[in-house]
């Protein structure tokens, strides 16, 4: 599961584990690190649709005990989104006002040690100059925004003769891990589903 997981979702999985491995007479670690093992079992498939269930209502339960800091992610999200939208447009204006390519690209391989990174959580006049001189020198503009609970979080790398990152900051709280772990979680669930439904 090391491979899988990250470290704050595999604590979760063994949580989670010590009720599952009896409701389901197979833990959600052994499913997931020995899926092979457990393909040809029958009603597998069922297994693991109640296996990502179970772990959804863990999460909604353990949400409901940080609630404080849920409406504090669903803010910052708020927040994160706007600024994300105002830079997209200004990005937008600039390469285009500077004929720089912006790209979608799937991955770019970077040396992460070469490039300065700014985390940007408010936006400004200043904020605004400093994309618009990181446009004029980019070679392009890759674009690695991505959605989170439906609201937009910013992230561009501009490639020029030295690369910058620009991030939208959203503050990490314990919602925000337990909202990371689902998705994560979802996704192994829903692959697994999808190797033993052959």
């Amino acid at each position: 599961m090391a491979e899988i997981l990250s470290d704050y979702t595999q604590s979760l999985v063994k949580d989670m584990d010590k009720e599952a491995g009896t409701r389901f007479s197979l833990s959600i670690s052994e499913a997931i690190n020995n899926l092979d093992k457990y393909a040809t079992r029958p009603n597998i498939g069922v297994t693991i649709s109640n296996m990502k269930e179970y772990a959804n209502k863990y999460i909604d339960n353990a949400l409901g005990s940080v609630s404080k800091e849920a409406k504090d992610m669903e803010d910052d999200l708020s927040r994160a989104d706007s600024i994300t939208r105002q830079l997209t447009q200004n990005i937008s204006m600039q390469a285009k006002q500077h004929e720089v390519p912006i790209i979608k690209p799937f991955n770019v391989a970077r040396d992460i040690s070469k490039e300065e990174t700014i985390e940007i959580d408010s936006i400004d006049d200043q904020t605004i100059k400093l994309m618009e001189r990181l446009a004029l020198r980019s070679d392009m503009i890759a674009d690695f925004s991505y959605k989170f609970k439906e609201k937009a979080v910013g992230s561009w790398l501009f490639s020029g003769a030295k690369n910058y990152v620009v991030n939208v900051h959203v503050p990490q709280n314990e919602a925000m891990n337990l909202e990371l772990a689902r998705e994560e979680l979802n996704g192994v669930f829903d692959a697994a589903s999808h190797y033993v439904s052959g």
